[in-house]
């Protein structure tokens, strides 16, 4: 009898990959005591309160033969935390970086990554929930399709927190943002935020 292979390993087998899909920041929330996030796509979404924001984490582990990326965001006085994951399949590169001596190298295996890249956008936009025994019983969880959106939705959304600026496109800004233009003539409109209230974070 004849097994059928996987769909992401027939799209490895293909050649074809999964392109990791971009994240906006856009300060466009009238009021600016609130942040909000939403995955283009799907039915999440999410908005908090921006001073009761407590803290923001990232962290990487394996659960079975999956690696989980993911950006934990505690606020006070929540009932649940929000949460923000990927999955992917281990492969013999994730092992080997993580078991590596210092100074040497890890080739890429492309076939490897396309196959996890089709994998992750495959449950992308999923979450899958046992009550009472599973353990983010007290976690809101919002799903996407790759390791490169939640690493970029971590370093803007803590540089923001932090106070620090982040550039964006200028596109959905409101009039009355305290924000700077840049950019020449005929280029993208581009300007700066260094805050989290009022923006908008959408993961495409």
């Amino acid at each position: 009898m004849k097994k059928s292979l996987p769909f992401f390993v027939l799209l490895s087998f293909l050649g074809i990959a999964v392109p990791a899909s971009a994240l906006k920041v856009q300060s466009s929330i009238p009021n600016k005591g609130v942040f909000g996030i939403r995955v283009d796509g799907t039915n999440q979404s999410y908005y908090g309160r921006t001073e009761r924001i407590s803290s923001v984490s990232l962290q990487e582990y394996t659960t079975g033969a999956l690696l989980v990326t993911e950006v934990v965001i505690d606020l006070e006085f929540a009932n649940q935390a929000l949460r923000i994951y990927t999955t992917r399949p281990m492969s013999s590169g994730d092992v080997a970086e993580r078991t590596k001596i210092p100074g040497a190298t890890v080739p890429a295996n492309p076939v490897e990554r396309s196959a996890q890249r089709a994998a992750q956008k495959a449950i992308a936009g999923f979450v899958v929930k046992t009550y009472p025994v599973t353990t983010h019983a007290k976690m809101t969880e919002i799903s996407v399709g790759s390791t490169e959106e939640v690493l970029d939705f971590y370093n803007k959304f803590s540089d923001l927190w932090a106070g620090n600026e982040v550039s964006t496109n200028a596109s959905g800004v409101t009039s009355s943002d305290k924000t700077r233009a840049t950019g020449a003539a005929g280029a993208p409109s581009m300007m700066t935020v260094n805050r989290v209230g009022g923006v908008l974070f959408v993961i495409e």
